[in-house]
């Protein structure tokens, strides 16, 4: 299951930056897909957690096939990753967390 990262600019945000989590799976006929906004904690080598309690946003397609299934999958990979989104793979081993256990939290809420 890999999952990709994209940190760059976007000039609709007030920041003018924006930082992307896509993780994308086959389960038998159906290719599942998850999305969102991300935040980074820097220690130990950078953790990646979904950036609010809501996400990711997912999205299933279900197939007639596997072999339909897996194309489309491929075929969701060569997009993202491609010339245009630019989205890059996360070592190997890495994996976007959930939110409730994201160090940022504390900043945005306080607690």
């Amino acid at each position: 299951m890999p999952y990709l990262i994209r940190v760059g600019p976007n000039k609709d945000n007030v920041s003018g930056m924006a930082s992307k989590g896509y993780c994308i799976w086959r389960e038998g006929t159906s290719v599942c897909v998850e999305y969102g906004a991300v935040d980074t904690d820097g220690r130990m080598g950078g953790q990646w957690y979904w950036r609010t309690p809501n996400q990711p946003n997912s999205i299933r397609h279900r197939f007639r096939s596997v072999a339909k299934a897996e194309e489309f999958k491929r075929q969701q990979l060569a997009v993202i990753t491609g010339r245009i989104k630019k989205y890059e793979r996360l070592a190997p081993g890495r994996i976007i967390k959930s939110y409730k256990y994201s160090p940022m939290k504390r900043l945005r809420t306080g607690a």
